[in-house]
């Protein structure tokens, strides 16, 4: 977990061998669901509850807020909220993209595994280790701001009506 706050911030450690990135990057996934992963810890059970349930509720809470806010609120701010409504229905076909992406990266993954490691290429072992950063840093942002889109919006519906 460490280790993906620090990608995720840009701090610490940045060159990671190809094996710790492609582990990094699964971890990333199993704790979205995409990757079925077998939670043997407390720790990992909670994890893995907190981050689909934020998955999971994020639309209903931003949607739910949406309409909560175009009550009494002026047009501007309405269609405003309706540009970042939009995004957020559109966060999880980017999601669908990414993780087409990230597929093709594991396929990748699994011939570096095959393949002697004197016949790997620098070039090909830094462009696979660069593409894996990047994709991790995607993911982790998509997930960040789609469930940051619903829990604020639900909370400035909450705070305006009070």
């Amino acid at each position: 977990m460490r280790k993906i706050t620090d990608l995720f911030y840009g701090r610490g450690k940045d060159d990671y061998d190809t094996n710790e990135s492609f582990a990094l990057l699964f971890h990333s996934w199993s704790l979205v669901g995409f990757i079925p992963k077998k939670p043997t810890r407390i720790s990992e059970i909670i994890s893995q509850f907190i981050c689909w349930t934020c998955v999971i509720t994020s639309p209903i809470t931003y949607f739910a807020g949406l309409i909560a806010t175009m009550g009494d609120l002026p047009i501007t701010i309405v269609l405003s909220n309706l540009g970042v409504a939009i995004n957020c229905v559109a966060l999880p076909l980017k999601a669908i993209h990414i993780k087409v992406n990230i597929d093709r990266l594991h396929d990748i993954g699994l011939i570096f595994k095959r393949l002697d490691a004197r016949y790997q290429r620098p070039e090909d072992q830094l462009e696979v280790r660069e593409a894996v950063k990047v994709s991790t840093r995607i993911y982790a942002i998509f997930f960040f701001l789609y469930w940051f889109y619903g829990t604020a919006s639900w909370l400035a519906a909450l705070f305006a009506h009070k």
